[in-house]
């Protein structure tokens, strides 16, 4: 039990592979053709990816579909179960300004990855394919520097491919969001031509002056209501630093670590009711009115009823005429135009 691998006899192992030897299958290996395995050889059922392979000195497997051995990497790659994730990553500079309001910015890259499903559930593999695909956007150990990193929302489930479609959507909500200003760029942070992908642009925080939380928990926030997700939080990239012979450095391997900053990310604000989406005049009068409709409003478990007696309560108090009846401003929609007609606005 908890065993990765059980030896198998030869003679069985080749009894199930049909005959078909590792020696007689070649692959591609350091730049050449050569043989999967040599001759002889260790016959193994060993674990991987939640299936059992029939495999040889850890070098190859047996593929039941072609009845050929493979190199035992692609079990790995090809042929193994995948998940879909979308990832936003982005590195902050303390002199970075963006395009679009001169305030602090990220500079972020957003996209979709594939990753093999492995039983360690591994997503430190998206450090490596992020920081290749520009010089840009180096997170590992640099301070302000990070990845979220998240399932497709349940919401585009329905479609027939749901990373790709969600990352449509995400790259929308961000251009057209109320949180954050977004400007489109190229892969390099250049304003004159970007990529028509929309996969690179400056992130800013939209609000103005010191109602602004800085554009990291201006994103997270976007992030999170898109997701559905209210602890949605990024993460940091680390490796250990290490000398190696000859005075060079290398860093160790990259891994995700929960982020450790501040997000300072305000809750959302409650609902406006209709009162106060009203002229201040109309909402003040609606406070200040001592009539028994504004004094029940609180009450009212419905909303809608809500709004029509905040509204009701504040055009009474205006001058509308009285009424036991709740304000109905569909059947009394004539005489609600010839009212606001005699308001001094």
């Amino acid at each position: 039990a908890g065993s990765r691998s059980l030896r198998v006899a030869r003679a069985a192992a080749l009894h199930l592979a049909g005959g078909v030897l590792p020696a007689s299958c070649v692959a591609l290996h350091k730049g050449r053709l050569a043989a999967v395995a040599p001759e002889g050889g260790d016959f193994r059922l060993q674990r991987a990816s939640g299936a059992w392979l029939l495999a040889v000195d850890g070098r190859a497997f047996f593929n039941f579909a072609v009845r050929r051995w493979q190199p035992l990497a692609m079990a790995h790659g090809p042929y193994s179960p995948v998940r879909e994730l979308l990832y936003v990553a982005f590195v902050a500079e303390a002199s970075l300004r963006g395009p679009a309001r001169g305030t602090p910015a990220l500079f972020v890259k957003l996209g979709y990855r594939e990753l093999a499903e492995e039983e360690n559930d591994d997503q430190d593999a998206l450090i490596g394919y992020v920081e290749k695909k520009t010089a840009k956007l180096k997170i590992t150990n640099v301070a302000g520097a990070g990845i979220f990193v998240f399932k497709v929302p349940k919401s585009h489930q329905v479609f027939a491919r749901p990373c790709r479609a969600a990352e449509a959507s995400l790259k929308t909500e961000l251009l057209n969001s109320s949180d954050v200003a977004v400007t489109p760029s190229g892969h390099c942070g250049e304003l004159g031509a970007f990529s028509a992908s929309l996969e690179y642009m400056f992130v800013e925080d939209a609000a103005e002056g010191s109602a602004g939380v800085g554009p990291l928990a201006a994103l997270t926030k976007t992030l999170r209501s898109f997701t559905g997700d209210p602890t949605l939080s990024p993460y940091s990239a680390r490796a250990s630093d290490g000398t190696v012979y000859g005075g060079g450095s290398r860093k160790g391997r990259k891994r995700l670590r929960a982020w450790r900053g501040s997000l300072e990310v305000a809750p959302p604000p409650p609902a406006a009711s209709a009162a106060s989406s009203l002229p201040s005049s109309f909402a003040a009068a609606a406070v200040a009115t001592g009539s028994p409709t504004a004094a029940g409003v609180g009450a009212m478990r419905s909303r809608a009823k809500r709004a029509l007696l905040e509204g009701g309560a504040a055009l009474q108090a205006l001058g509308w005429p009285s009424s036991d009846d709740p304000f109905d401003p569909i059947s009394e929609l004539p005489l609600v135009f010839s009212f606001l007609y005699r308001l001094p606005f």
